[in-house]
């Protein structure tokens, strides 16, 4: 799952605005099946936005209060959170103990989204007691 940020406040402006078209290409790359599903999550409901991520085994998403989605996230899933320092929301998102939590600054997210998009779904593959081909 794919979440673009539309919407922004004075401080917190969207910084990634090809997140849909750099993560779709990424994926391709790592698992070329899986699904991806880019939401602008200020065109859905609450409700829907949590079962969008309660059914995701990743979300990659701009960081900001998008990210605070994460903590429907279910077990053995994976946040990939990417912005610009600081980012506030980590003191509460990495208390979360059932799904893993990546930060990546937008400066690397070339060289970094590809191994973090890999190490998720491997996870998340071992986790579920899954081989790794059948995370899609």
């Amino acid at each position: 799952l794919t979440l673009k940020k539309s919407m922004w406040g004075g401080m917190n402006r969207p910084h990634w605005p090809g997140v849909c078209e750099d993560v779709s290409k990424v994926a391709a790359r790592v698992r070329p099946k899986l699904e991806i599903d880019c939401l602008d999550p200020s065109e859905l409901s609450l409700q829907e936005q949590i079962e969008k991520t309660t059914e995701a085994t990743l979300i990659v998403t701009e960081h900001g209060t998008v990210s605070y989605l994460g903590i429907f996230l279910r077990d053995g899933s994976s946040l990939v959170s990417v912005g610009q320092s600081p980012l506030k929301e980590a003191q509460v998102l990495l208390q979360l103990t059932t799904a893993q939590v990546f930060y990546l600054t937008v400066e690397r997210v070339e060289e970094e989204l590809l191994d973090v998009v890999a190490q998720s779904l491997d996870a998340a593959a071992g986790y579920l007691g899954l081989p790794k081909s059948e995370i899609m």
